[in-house]
């Protein structure tokens, strides 16, 4: 077992990051470190997962999709996303989805990117927030480091007012 996946509790089921500054990272990092089959979603929209994860990357309506999961694969990293308009970006499934996914699929860890961020540091989230299945095992909660320290505003937070109120924070306060 890694290092990362020991540290982290990781052994199986469905596995959710939130929040702000790495989700994506990290995600990465698990399934590279992972010795099984391991699904790769989202249930917000999301960037295309880069090829140079190297995971299969199935792009299509849900339905589809999980049965791609349930189909023959010599991939031992495989991604699961619906199309979105944006070019480069990616939809996101509802919780029941990736819980169904998971299971066709038969895959021994099933990552989620479960909220989005809009590519800042720290968030906090909205009500209905973040979408997790409820079977989701473990749930990592990310924030950059790079934020510590620094004044709240919008350029480093997600809805810094929001995050204010979560963090007992006044705007521009560090």
């Amino acid at each position: 077992m890694s290092a990362l996946i020991e540290a982290l509790g990781i052994d199986n089921g469905i596995v959710a990051a939130i929040g702000a500054g790495g989700k994506k990272s990290l995600l990465y990092a698990i399934a590279a470190a992972s010795r099984g089959r391991v699904g790769w979603t989202a249930t917000v929209h999301s960037p295309r997962p880069p090829r140079w994860t190297g995971m299969e990357i199935n792009v299509a309506a849900p339905a589809e999709l999980i049965r791609r999961a349930g189909a023959s694969s010599d991939a031992r990293v495989r991604a699961f996303v619906q199309p979105a308009a944006k070019t480069g970006r990616v939809a996101g499934l509802d919780a029941g989805q990736v819980e169904a996914l998971h299971a066709a699929g038969g895959f021994d860890l099933t990552l989620v990117k479960a909220d989005g961020a809009r590519m800042r540091g720290i968030k906090a989230p909205k009500p209905g927030e973040p979408v997790l299945p409820s079977t989701t095992r473990r749930v990592l909660v990310v924030v950059s480091a790079a934020v510590l320290g620094r004044p709240l505003n919008a350029e480093i937070a997600h809805r810094p007012e929001r995050v204010g109120e979560v963090a007992d924070l006044a705007m521009n306060e560090p």
